[in-house]
């Protein structure tokens, strides 16, 4: 018998975890289907006729998981629902600040599993659930990287410092600040002031080629967690700063794989240390590359999954 898994969320639109999660069971052997939800939404009209559309289509249907990720607008009801047709996972992404706006209870408290990023939310609802007396098989898992396109390429490093994300008005004070202590740090992304110079969003290729042309990758958390920025820039080979948040512990050691800042002062002094002594950022970049490429692979972060689900 086929092993199937379904995907509800987003594999349909460039740069979506979701996509590279779908590659990683395919790799171990499942067949996976996709039930993009907002394209869904978007055709039908509303997000009512979505969820209508969504329990027509797997009514009669199993699967060995349902998994649903990138779900904001999912009515939390419809994870009940879907146990009828295989076991359900809830795997959220985000920080603490998108658990409290969309009430990540709700759609945790209707899940066989529930899978986070973020420690924070991950004892949030284990505290929440306690209280309440409800049972709750919950685990930390980060997102990965894909292999196919997030690799080291020896191009020459013109860049020292560089920054990729989108603005929201913290990180646009923490580039200006970071800005003064190195003025050639180099910002991709959208919404930034002109002053900044941004160059356009990174897409596919080019995130790796720009990655790898750098010396340093600024990483900026939000609250208490990080993105798979961190991830997928150490698989590409880079030597990683980033700005500290607990998670960092959790996964990584500094100094071994990447290193961080607690304060500004800290930030100027890494940065000068880094740019100044090639052999420690390379040696830090190499151990960094390798032990990611070994754990942090989609393939292998599908498999956790599994072995905490089946």
């Amino acid at each position: 018998m086929n092993k199937k898994i379904l995907i509800i969320g987003v594999c349909d639109t460039d740069r979506s975890s979701n996509i590279f999660m779908k590659k990683g069971f395919e790799k171990l052997g499942y067949h996976v289907d996709e039930y993009n939800y907002r394209t869904v939404a978007q055709k039908l009209g509303s997000r009512q006729a979505m969820w209508k559309d969504f329990t027509n289509y797997i009514t009669g249907k199993t699967w060995d998981l349902l998994i649903f990720s990138k779900v904001n607008s999912m009515h939390p009801d419809l994870l009940h629902y879907a146990k009828n047709s295989g076991k359900v996972v809830y795997w959220f992404m985000d920080g603490i600040a998108v658990a409290k706006a969309i009430d990540v209870y709700q759609y945790a408290k209707n899940a066989d599993i529930v899978s986070v990023t973020s420690e924070e939310v991950k004892t949030r609802l284990q505290n929440y659930f306690k209280i309440n007396k409800f049972e709750l098989n919950i685990h930390q898992i980060i997102e990965g990287f894909d292999p196919d396109f997030h690799y080291r390429e020896n191009l020459p490093e013109i860049y020292d410092v560089i920054f990729a994300g989108s603005a929201t008005p913290q990180r646009i004070k923490d580039i200006a600040r970071l800005k003064e202590i190195v003025p050639s740090l180099q910002v991709w992304g959208n919404g930034w002031p002109k002053e900044f110079n941004a160059h356009p969003q990174l897409f596919k290729d080019d995130i790796r080629k720009v990655i790898c042309q750098s010396k340093i990758v600024l990483n900026l958390v939000h609250s208490n967690i990080f993105s798979d920025r961190i991830v997928i820039s150490m698989a590409c080979g880079a030597f990683v700063l980033s700005q500290y948040c607990h998670d960092l512990e959790n996964f990584f050691k500094m100094g071994e794989h990447l290193d961080w800042f607690k304060s500004w002062k800290g930030a100027k002094e890494k940065i000068n240390f880094y740019l100044e002594n090639v052999i420690d950022r390379d040696i830090i970049a190499k151990f960094g590359n390798m032990y990611v490429r070994e754990n942090f692979n989609w393939t292998e972060i599908c498999y956790q999954l599994l072995r905490k689900s089946l």
